[in-house]
């Protein structure tokens, strides 16, 4: 049958009106500013911890931040995720990298992140990869030669080499995860600074202030018997006391018995502050870029009561201007399971933006230079009564450790 070019006409003006009625007036009526709002991407995190990474590791998490990403689709290189792959929210979506291979090796951003909607896309060039490791804590950072430490971060499943301060290298103990790895001190270390983790990835680093035998913000290491007071405890060494750990030169323990509930003071350690030097800075920063630091060894199960640990101010007069406590009960922490005992020293962190007024639990430290002119720290022991929760303790004895101020985050 022969169509006449008017037919032909009609006839293609006909199958585009029906494309229209499809596609455009669906898409046009979803993009109605109050059904559909176009998605950005704001940043991009590694299981939501480390902000502003621009890489994508095959088999990991991530997580994209932005505005109105709910029913988004994900598109890597082109390729759509499988929806049961992503958690989404309008301001996150949370996605399994599936394994993939990179668009160019040898090219930066060559690989696209694409978030798409009906009334809209948003795309952010990312890098493929398997990233270096990266280290957030290390479970003692004054570990003496010999002795087997845990470190934790990321990106350690393929681990070539672990190297210490002054370029000496370590072994590995072979049984670690992505997340966890158990390295062994080697012998000659006596500088500071960070554990280097290399990879087939690359060459690794360590979070702001994640240093091994780091001595920034020192306030206090024990060796100088002048710099501290107070009773039911004392300065020592292992040479004095067999049962406690080998350290660094000498160390305070607080060792007691039968202490009832209702108790308090029992183990009271007074430091002068002011005759150390507190770390100094750049930048207006507030407490919460600065922690508390010390490593602590618990002989036996701590199972009640805490450290108040107190900084302050005080005049010649021994009168407290102002006042800034934390109670330290790492037994309460649910890794412990209500007991705290430790094989060996551990490093322990304590934001200072924790601190509270003594007079006012709801006031923090209000800025890092009110915290400069404190003159003291005191640590007292507290057992409190059993309608608060205190236990009869039959023994009790820890010991600390290079008490110091350190600098956690980076300035933005």
């Amino acid at each position: 049958m022969k169509i006449t070019s008017k037919k032909y006409l009609r006839v293609l003006l006909f199958k585009v009106f029906t494309v229209i009625l499809l596609f455009v007036i669906p898409i046009m009526h979803s993009c109605n500013k109050d059904k559909c709002v176009a998605p950005t991407i704001d940043y991009l995190t590694y299981r939501d911890s480390i902000p502003g990474i621009n890489f994508l590791v095959p088999t990991q998490v991530f997580t994209i931040h932005g505005y109105d990403l709910k029913e988004s689709s994900i598109y890597i290189n082109n390729t759509r995720l499988n929806p049961t792959y992503i958690l989404d929210t309008d301001t996150s979506l949370t996605f399994l990298m599936p394994n993939m291979a990179t668009n160019s090796v040898t090219e930066e951003f060559s690989d696209s992140l694409l978030i798409v909607k009906n009334c809209g896309n948003d795309l952010m060039m990312v890098n493929i990869l398997l990233a270096p490791p990266y280290i957030n804590k290390i479970s003692n950072e004054y570990a003496l030669a010999g002795e087997t430490i845990i470190l934790e971060g990321y990106f350690f499943s393929l681990l070539e080499s672990a190297v210490f301060p002054g370029d000496i290298e370590s072994e590995i103990v072979s049984d670690y995860s992505d997340t966890v790895c158990s390295v062994i001190v080697p012998s000659g270390v006596a500088e500071e600074g960070g554990i280097i983790l290399t990879s087939k990835s690359g060459e690794g680093h360590s979070a702001k202030g994640i240093k091994f035998r780091d001595r920034t913000g020192l306030l206090c290491n024990f060796d100088d018997e002048d710099n501290w007071n107070g009773w039911g405890g004392r300065v020592i060494s292992n040479q004095n006391d067999a049962s406690l750990p080998e350290a660094n030169g000498r160390f305070y323990a607080g060792k007691l018995n039968f202490i009832e509930p209702g108790t308090e003071n029992m183990n009271y350690l007074i430091l002068p502050l002011s005759m150390f030097d507190m770390p100094d800075f750049s930048g207006s920063l507030s407490p919460d870029y600065f922690s508390l630091k010390f490593e602590i060894y618990s002989l036996y199960a701590w199972e009640s009561g805490y450290y108040k640990i107190e900084v302050g101010k005080a005049n010649e007069m021994e009168e407290i201007e102002f006042a800034y406590e934390y109670n330290f009960q790492p037994w309460n922490d649910t890794i412990y399971n209500e007991s705290f005992t430790t094989s060996q020293w551990e490093t322990f962190n304590i934001p200072l933006s924790e601190f509270r007024l003594s007079t006012n639990s709801q006031i923090p430290i209000q800025s890092y230079s009110q915290l400069r002119a404190v003159n003291y720290m005191l640590w007292s022991f507290v057992n409190p009564s059993e309608d608060e929760g205190g236990q009869y303790i039959d023994h009790f004895c820890v010991a600390i450790d290079n008490l110091r101020i350190v600098q956690v985050k980076s300035e933005q």
